[in-house]
């Protein structure tokens, strides 16, 4: 049996994932010393973690102690920058020592998702909090897939409390490990970035592309081949959006997805009662026609390269067309549409295509239970545990029970307090991952 891990272990993990990133590279000359000394010695960061999962489990006037420290001499930090290209920073007269209570106090005046908390070491060796750091929410549009640049953060530990018992470590702006629920989480387990995943939404990267190269062989007009990686690169931001909104909301969700022929067939009915079951017309099929106008904008108006060459994710993020803004802030507002219809109780219930076909859906209470279930341990599920389903709530249960009786199923479960668990079948048996931000951008 697993014991539960804590700050000093969680400390610890942090290191040794760091030492790794720094090792990672063909030239060791080329990582200066200041990279080198940017990790604090070991009985440093092991207080600094510990400090910040302590301030976690806090709350100020009934809120709960949410924050981002960075821990960076404030010299690093250029004076005249600021948001929105970057980072402004404002020094205390008089430094604070950094423990739980100052950063419960300070939470509520240093919002998560524009601010920093800015932590180094006094004369005496000892951490304190030399002031904040205006960042901006560029940071938060770009991790959701907008095309637009923000503030990147210097090459140094950044700890965030997300919420109670729950901190991530990363490099800037590149996660490390999480700790949550007592147990070390890395990101090596970001099922977004899985290859099964990508396969599950290959349809509408499929037909997407079949489609561009019908309009293109109809017209006269040369167009150029689109990069296939290019459309599962938007398809998987428009997930990690729809999750990132819903769990912004605080309120708990599931989300299934059906293979297009299931939908057509109408498989699906014997299992999910959509209480609120959309017209199979055109406007179910919105994302399809907004992607084909994205692709067809940038193959044919907006492309700049070779006709052999194919568009890719850097033309496309680089690009500023302003139809492709039009375009990208309609993708926008259908995953808003997607997260907000998710509050009502029930799923939500679309195809692999992200076709809409209700939500508001109840899962058959008939299904058989499923006493255990496999814990996927790494983004590809080659190394698994076994759990016993009797602890986890009713949401999961029903989902558990849908995937075992309908493999083709993907269903993804946001819990209120946040967590994201992904549900599928694999080789018979009901798996799930846990979803882990590749960036503190996510969280």
């Amino acid at each position: 049996m697993a014991t539960h891990a804590y700050p000093p272990d969680f400390a610890s993990f942090v290191a040794e994932r760091w030492e790794e990133a720094t090792r990672d590279t063909d030239d060791d000359s080329a990582i200066s010393p200041d990279v080198r000394q940017s990790l604090p010695e070991p009985k440093e960061l092991e207080y600094v973690i510990s400090t910040c999962y302590q301030a976690s489990l806090l709350r100020d006037e009934e809120r709960p102690v949410t924050f981002r420290a960075i821990i960076c001499p404030p010299g690093l930090l250029p004076a005249e920058h600021g948001p929105p290209t970057g980072l402004h920073r404002l020094a205390f007269t008089r430094p604070r020592p950094l423990n739980e209570d100052e950063l419960r106090r300070l939470s509520p005046s240093v919002d998560f998702y524009r601010s920093l908390i800015g932590v180094w070491f006094g004369t005496d060796g000892k951490p304190e909090i030399w002031g904040i750091i205006s960042s901006g929410p560029r940071w938060v549009k770009a991790a959701q897939g907008d095309r637009i640049s923000s503030p990147p953060l210097p090459d140094r530990l950044v700890v965030c409390a997300t919420g109670p018992g729950r901190i991530v470590a990363a490099r800037g702006l590149v996660t490390l490990a999480t700790l949550h629920g007592g147990r070390i989480i890395c990101p090596a387990s970001d099922v977004l970035e899985s290859r099964w995943l990508q396969d599950t939404f290959a349809s509408v990267r499929e037909e997407i592309i079949a489609l561009h190269r019908d309009r293109a062989a109809r017209d006269a007009a040369p167009r150029r081949p689109i990069d296939p990686q290019l459309i599962g690169r938007i398809s998987r931001h428009v997930v990690r959006r729809i999750i990132s909104i819903i769990r912004s909301s605080r309120h708990g969700a599931t989300l299934l997805f059906l293979p297009p022929e299931t939908a057509e067939r109408r498989e699906h009915q014997t299992y999910i009662n959509i209480k609120y079951h959309f017209t199979d017309d055109e406007p179910r099929r919105r994302f399809r026609a907004l992607m084909l106008e994205i692709v067809d904008e940038l193959a044919y108006r907006d492309g700049a390269g070779r006709l052999e060459d194919p568009v890719g994710w850097e033309e496309y993020m680089g690009s500023r067309n302003e139809r492709l803004a039009e375009l990208d802030e309609a993708i926008a507002e259908l995953t808003q549409l997607l997260a907000s219809v998710s509050a009502a109780d029930g799923a939500v219930v679309l195809t692999r295509r992200f076709e809409i076909l209700g939500f508001g859906s109840e899962i058959s209470g008939e299904l058989p239970d499923v006493p255990e279930v496999d814990r996927s341990l790494d983004a590809d599920a080659r190394e698994r545990s076994r759990e016993r389903t009797a602890g986890v709530g009713t949401r999961h249960r029903s989902v558990y029970r849908l995937c075992q009786r309908m493999p083709e199923v993907l269903a993804i479960i946001i819990s209120q307090d946040g967590g994201v668990r992904f549900v599928k079948q694999l080789d018979g048996r009901v798996a799930y991952w846990d979803h882990v931000s590749i960036g503190v951008r996510d969280v």
